[in-house]
């Protein structure tokens, strides 16, 4: 349902009734490794900073055009679940950082995804989540329908003590919007994991780490095609990490609740426009 004044009333309540029921407040910031030693290897201090903001993208869709010469009309991404896929691995490691192993998980919707292209739309299966190791009962839903909705949701759950990580999927996040979510998440030490598609408009500096994920298919026999659908097999790129001069693209496999990784070879690395130096952008000419 969308988010109306008595829903945006009955949120609060159902806060205010977890924060009297035992939330806390996350009192320090933790780094949570991936799990993953190929990619924690190129991460500030091993992992993902808490009490920050964490960004992961759909794959760029472009118009014929290679690279990042054109990009035109945005297209439906509803085939590729590499985003959602990739997020749910770090959701998971999230929610098992110290201070965040108890609470709630607050992932705010956004119908506006499911007009615009698909990227996220639709209900959550239960069962694809347990296999990630997402416990369904710690998660609570809020369902909005445009950024603005969504952004409001949450910052309010990030005003919660009891919240221990927030999901924010999210068509556009602005330079300012970003720098209001990190300044929220810094004062409350809450994770937020916000997820958007490639085209949309960029948070320019004020995200801790960007990523951008897609799916890799391999039709080569009949095997290959079915080991692609049994476990998740994504290329994942690091964009952008803070105090991190260098990222990287890997090409990752998720099985028996561990992501296996490979680095590959950029042809091309350019800095990231956002922040000099600050970070690494892998694409071709």
């Amino acid at each position: 349902m969308p988010i109306t004044a008595p829903n945006r009333e009955a949120l609060a309540r159902r806060i205010e009734q977890l924060e009297r029921t035992g939330g806390r407040r996350n009192a320090t910031m933790t780094t949570v490794p991936l799990q993953c030693p190929a990619i924690d290897s190129v991460l500030p201090d091993g992992g993902l900073r808490t009490g920050a903001v964490h960004e992961v993208l759909g794959p760029v869709i472009s118009d014929g055009h290679t690279g990042d010469k054109k990009v035109g009309q945005p297209q439906d991404q509803r085939g590729d679940g590499a985003v959602m896929g990739f997020a749910c691995v770090v959701l998971a490691r999230l929610m098992q950082a110290p201070g965040a192993d108890a609470g709630p998980v607050v992932w705010c919707m956004n119908r506006r995804l499911r007009h615009r292209h698909g990227l996220l739309s639709g209900q959550v299966y239960a069962p694809g989540l347990h296999s990630f190791g997402i416990a369904m009962q710690r998660l609570l839903f809020v369902y909005g329908g445009n950024d603005e909705e969504t952004l409001w949701a949450t910052e309010e759950a990030l005003r919660s003590a009891a919240v221990g990580v927030v999901v924010a999927e999210l068509f556009d996040l602005h330079s300012l919007a970003a720098r209001r979510l990190q300044l929220a998440a810094e004062a409350s030490a809450t994770t937020v994991l916000a997820l958007r598609p490639g085209h949309a408009g960029a948070a320019g500096g004020f995200v801790e780490t960007r990523w951008r994920a897609a799916s890799l298919t391999d039709g080569s026999n009949a095997t290959a095609a079915a080991t692609a659908a049994a476990f998740g097999h994504w290329r994942i790129e690091l964009l952008r990490a803070r105090r991190r001069p260098a990222g990287g693209r890997w090409s990752v496999r998720w099985q028996d609740r561990q992501l296996e990784a490979v680095r590959e070879v950029a042809s091309d690395v350019s800095v990231d426009r956002n922040k000099p130096g600050d970070a690494v952008r892998f694409g071709r000419r």
